[in-house]
């Protein structure tokens, strides 16, 4: 009778154990099948996404093709999330100005109708929205020319960019410096030289310059003279 009871004892804890483990078995399974489907919804989703990204791609290409032609395309492949809808060059503004920083940017120089047309690019608009991001963010914007230039043509630019007239800059502010680009023995020829003093006059007096720039060349002719001993020590010596 003992045998029996053990042997009805046993018989009894391995159905519970076997119930358990089917158990556990379909508990098993029901998260495996939750997981599936988080996995295939998540696959969906993502496929969704991918499809809406290529779709607004496509948009992109088909409706701001004006506004890709109306910016730099350097800035457009560089990765900034710079389009129609959306200033890329604020957040950069934004972020400088939490730091105290400032804004430095190139191409000051450049002018559209100088650009070759396949290049799409437009660097006057590139600089006017930078300095109107700089403006929004209240962050001080500074300058330099990209390529070197010695020409009247570059020093005019230059300094129209400089004095940020630009629509909505109430405060008459100005770049808070500009970087020349590059002391050369090209710089120190004596034509060349000229115009770089007047535009040097041109540019310390801002907003405030009187008079036209052959005006400027007159009145700058007293620093060239002046200078002209040390201008042709330097140039001598960036020839070796």
């Amino acid at each position: 009778m003992s045998s029996a009871k053990q042997d009805f004892n046993a018989g009894q804890s391995h159905g519970q154990g076997q119930a358990k483990t089917e158990e556990w078995i379909a508990s098993t399974k029901d998260t495996a099948n939750a997981a599936r489907n988080k996995t295939a919804s998540a696959a969906q989703s993502v496929e969704e996404s991918a499809q809406q990204g290529r779709d607004q791609s496509a948009g992109f290409i088909q409706q701001t093709g004006e506004q890709v032609e109306n910016m730099a395309q350097g800035a457009v492949d560089t990765g900034y999330y710079n389009t129609r809808f959306r200033d890329g060059y604020l957040p950069i503004a934004q972020m400088l100005a939490r730091h105290g920083a400032i804004f430095n940017f190139t191409c000051i120089e450049m002018r559209d109708h100088e650009q070759p047309q396949d290049a799409l690019c437009a660097p006057e608009k590139l600089v006017r929205q930078v300095a109107l991001a700089t403006q929004k963010a209240q962050v001080p914007l500074a300058g330099e020319n990209a390529l070197p230039r010695y020409d009247d043509t570059a020093h005019e630019q230059i300094l129209q960019a400089a004095s940020l007239n630009i629509e909505g800059n109430s405060e008459g502010r100005e770049m808070c410096a500009f970087t020349y680009l590059r002391m050369s023995p090209h710089l120190f020829q004596p034509e060349n030289w000229r115009k770089f003093v007047a535009f040097v006059k041109k540019m310390k007096e801002g907003k405030d310059a009187h008079g036209c720039l052959e005006q400027v060349e007159r009145e700058a002719e007293h620093f060239v003279h002046v200078t002209q001993p040390l201008v042709q020590e330097a140039a001598v010596a960036l020839m070796h």
